[in-house]
């Protein structure tokens, strides 16, 4: 399990410090050349910042993301695999979705739902549609 969590801290990490990398520089890149920006330039400046992650320089943004991405994949790690409370369905097996048959007495109760055999459901039925007419 801890090796679980250190793996999904780790990937998930890399995974937001690029994107956090990619915001991080861009954002004042664009702010900055704002006047003649294109295309190509944001497409050349993005591959920089991907192929070469240390020859730019971070900026205060940059941190703030990298901080913010760090504490995210942590949590990420910290909450991998703890079970939701409360959702239950029978109380004798104690995993989500588990399921059973219900108990004579749960399903007849009073007036809201009688039994009957399948010759009885049968006869009802085509007594229904006789009467109606098959319309």
């Amino acid at each position: 399990m801890i090796k679980q969590k250190i793996l999904v801290f780790v990937l998930c990490f890399l995974f937001l410090f690029e994107i956090t990398m990619q915001i991080g520089h861009l954002l004042p890149f664009i702010a900055e050349n704002m006047g003649n920006l294109n295309l190509n330039m944001i497409k050349d400046k993005a591959f920089t910042i991907l192929l070469n992650p240390l020859d730019v320089n971070p900026n205060p943004l940059f941190y703030m993301l990298l901080i913010g991405s760090i504490f995210y994949s942590a949590y990420l790690a910290v909450t991998l695999g703890k079970e939701k409370e409360g959702w239950e369905v029978d109380p004798n097996e104690r995993y989500h979705g588990s399921a059973r048959f219900a108990k004579p007495k749960e399903i007849f109760t009073g007036n809201e739902f009688k039994g009957a055999t399948r010759k009885d459901v049968f006869h009802e039925l085509m007594e229904s549609i006789e009467t109606k007419g098959g319309d």
